[in-house]
């Protein structure tokens, strides 16, 4: 799969290992089953690294978009958002948060810094 990252002068395959690597790290850190929302805009690029096989080997069992509503139901432990760091995507997280009062007494919020 995507055999044209290893050619070229830089070989992609290697940053997209460096990446896959450092999600698993991550979601292993997040002890349990997980729910992922995902800010639009990120997608596609997680896309490029992890493909929904990976993220279900790590105990990922629900996916959704972030949006300006109450999250749907799902039965996990970590709820788990990425998204880039923009005031409006906080102020979303925020509303989802504060509208779920039974999701704050059984779940805490990850963050994590963002990288490049």
């Amino acid at each position: 799969m995507a055999a044209h990252l290893s050619y070229g002068r830089v070989n992609l395959n290697v940053l997209r290992e460096a990446g896959r690597r450092e999600l698993r790290e991550f979601l292993d850190k997040c002890a349990g089953s997980k729910a992922i929302v995902w800010d639009e805009y990120l997608i596609g690029p997680f896309g490029l690294i992890a493909q929904y096989s990976l993220l279900k080997e790590h105990e990922v069992e629900k996916m959704f978009t972030l949006k300006g509503s109450r999250l749907p139901a799902a039965d996990v432990k970590n709820i788990i958002f990425f998204v880039r760091p923009r005031l409006e995507l906080m102020d979303i997280i925020a509303e989802n948060v504060l509208s779920e009062q039974t999701w704050l007494s059984k779940r805490f919020p990850h963050f994590v810094r963002a990288t490049t």
